[in-house]
């Protein structure tokens, strides 16, 4: 962790009345002991989603958190300077159905511009990969299993 980096079990309250300050427990198991589950969000969504869609967490605070993160990061908004002349493209692989890049495309491009699978929004969605294609960190997947292909457009 960079010396530049938030504690995330640090609250500074001197300022900040108590009950307006937002302490994030750190995660106290696996790969991913110590960091928040904010930090968890941006580096592993997948891990992430997969915690709080099996109960993994045990203490009310965790649950809740995981609960929160995941409602937030299923939702993140483009920063104001871009968010009217940008959206968030998603390209889904062809034969695979799986998600194969995420970028910012200018709001008039049409679709037509486009080929292949693909998906467009006004925010960022970390859900996305593992709503297209549920997966384990084995390299198990269930749609491979069964040869079932992914085609939103």
């Amino acid at each position: 962790m960079s010396n530049t980096s938030i504690q995330s079990n640090q609250c500074d309250t001197n300022h900040v009345p108590r009950q307006a300050c937002w302490c994030w427990s750190p995660v106290s198991l696996g790969r991913y002991e110590g960091l928040s589950l904010p930090q968890v969000a941006f580096r592993d969504p997948d891990y992430l989603f997969w915690t709080q869609q099996s109960s993994v967490f045990k203490t009310n605070d965790l649950k809740r958190q995981a609960i929160l993160v995941c409602q937030r990061a299923r939702r993140i908004r483009l920063p104001a300077t871009i968010a009217h002349t940008h959206k968030v493209f998603y390209a889904l692989g062809i034969g695979s159905g799986k998600l194969r890049d995420v970028c910012l495309i200018e709001s008039d491009r049409q679709p037509d511009d486009f080929m292949g699978y693909w998906a467009i929004a006004d925010y960022f969605d970390l859900s996305v990969a593992r709503q297209i294609c549920p997966y384990d960190k084995t390299g198990f997947s269930p749609r491979r299993q069964t040869g079932a292909a992914s085609t939103r457009s």
